[in-house]
Order: C-alpha cells, then structure tokens, then sequence
C-alpha cells in the first residue's frame, strides 16, 4: 500500500492558489500536511511586505536570484511528508527565474517529482491580494507551461474558474483512492 501523495497548486502570481489552498486546508484538515507558498515565507527576510516591495527586489538580478534560491531550499525542506499539498511548486519557482532572465535549477527539475498538478489558470481581473506584483503574469504562465512540458512526469490538470474547489477534492480524493489500493 502507497500512502504518498504530492500535490502542487500552481499558477502564475494572483490566480487564485493560496485561496484554494486554504479551502483544501479547511476541507482535509490534519489528513494531509499543508505547505504554504514559499514566497510568502520568506519575503520578509528580503524587505517584501506588501505589492509595492517587490519592484526594489525585481530590479536587482543578484537579490533576486538569492530570493529563487532560498524559495528552493526553504520548500525543499518542507516537502519532507509522504503526503502534502503545497501552495506552490519547485517548478513555478523555475518559471520565474526563467522570466527574469535567471538560470533555472536544472537539478531540480530533474528530481523533483509530484504526483498532481493542480493548475489554477489566468483569471482576470487578478485576484489582488496586497502581496503579489502583478506584471508579466501571460509570461509567466507561458513559461510555467513549457518547463512542465518539457520536465513534468505527474498529472498536470488545468482546474476550471468555476468550481475549482470541488474538482481539486475530486482529483485529490480519487488520487487518494489510488494510493490506498
């Protein structure tokens, strides 16, 4: 009996992921260990409070890569469970690196396994939450795409704007079922 199972929510900046990471929280409860969205864990130690922090941090390349780099290592070491849904995954992280002209950690890409994506897509207006700058988001989504073709083995699903908290239980509860058979 497998009893793991490795769920991201992704999505570009202000797609409605921490939101529906919160439901799936509220919804699963201690059954499964919730990882919140790396950024927002470390943004603090990098003088990001709020949207309009960001723009200092995006104009300086080796801040920024430092930023990427204490993501990665911060949500490795979270990523520790047999079973876990992050607010966030390894290879968004890629993405943006990716977009701001940055390397991509190629090791990374190449050992990092989940066993769903669940991809929350470009909603418009943005869903503005104070903390995320909201620029080159089609970029980002884009790039997200191509690195998840390019290195992706799990389930990539796009989940539809309406009902988008019921199609994640669905998807989680059935890859639940798999791993108990």
């Amino acid at each position: 009996m497998n009893l793991k199972l490795r769920v991201a929510i992704d999505g570009a900046q202000s797609t409605g992921k921490t939101t529906l990471w919160q439901q799936l929280r509220e919804h699963y409860g201690s059954y499964l260990q919730f990882i919140p969205e790396a950024s927002r864990e470390i943004a603090p130690g990098f003088g990001i409070a709020s949207a309009t922090d960001w723009s200092v941090l995006l104009a300086n390349p080796l801040r920024l890569q430092a930023f990427f780099e204490a993501e990665e290592q911060w949500l490795v070491r979270q990523e520790c469970p047999d079973r876990f849904v992050t607010d966030s995954s390894l290879y968004l992280i890629q993405a943006y690196r990716r977009v701001f002209n940055l390397p991509v950690n190629e090791t990374l890409l190449e050992s990092t396994r989940y066993d769903l994506l669940l991809y929350c897509t470009l909603v418009s207006p943005p869903s503005e939450d104070g903390f995320r700058f909201l620029g080159r988001r089609e970029q980002i989504d884009a790039t997200y795409r191509n690195i998840v073709g390019g290195w992706c083995k799990p389930a990539f699903i796009e989940l539809p704007s309406e009902a988008r908290l019921q199609s994640a239980i669905r998807l989680i509860d059935i890859a639940l079922t798999e791993t108990k058979a």
